[in-house]
């Protein structure tokens, strides 16, 4: 695709000072699937390999486009989650009572995120994308639908959105303050 074909819905300026395309940070935020399920659907539109941060956090590294992210959008899921695989990586294992309150807390992590999932939307964050490329998420959100996807219209809880995040023209200060 280029720039020309698509002047109907790009912003007038599609270049930066320096003469390059101007790139666009892509936050899109849905419910009803799982983790697994979206990094199967983002590694088949774009490639890379998946990483595990933590049970609320995931990268899909090196594809088309740089690193997407993958995460429960709420800091305290994604802290006491963080939390956890500190005490996993510590490797505190001395008896058979700390291996119980590992599973336990397995456990109860899990249901803390199922439970979270019901209120807070997972949140696919997308690396800068050139404004030539993001007619390629399309397709995306229509597999993230087939695949269960719910959006805002599914309950009265839900207030997701797609956020855009494009890059500046200009940086300059009348640049700035115009955006």
């Amino acid at each position: 695709m280029k720039l020309q074909e698509d002047k109907e819905w790009l912003p007038p300026e599609v270049l930066s000072a320096l003469g390059e395309e101007r790139r666009v940070g892509v936050e899109i935020e849905y419910a009803g699937v799982e983790a697994a399920t979206v990094l199967d659907v983002l590694q088949a539109h774009f490639g890379g390999d998946r990483h595990a941060l933590t049970r609320a956090e995931y990268e899909l590294k090196n594809t088309q486009f740089g690193d997407f992210k993958l995460e429960l959008d709420a800091n305290a899921v994604k802290q006491l989650a963080g939390l956890q695989n500190k005490v996993t990586a510590a490797g505190i294992n001395p008896g058979a009572v700390e291996e119980l309150a590992e599973s336990v807390g397995d456990v109860a992590m899990d249901w803390f995120t199922q439970a979270a999932e019901q209120l807070v939307p997972w949140e696919i964050v997308s690396p800068p994308i050139p404004m030539s490329g993001l007619r390629e998420l399309a397709p995306l959100v229509n597999d993230l639908r087939s695949a269960g996807a719910l959006g805002t219209r599914h309950a009265l809880r839900y207030a997701f959105g797609v956020h855009l995040n494009p890059e500046l023209p200009a940086l300059d200060a009348g640049t700035i303050v115009n955006y």
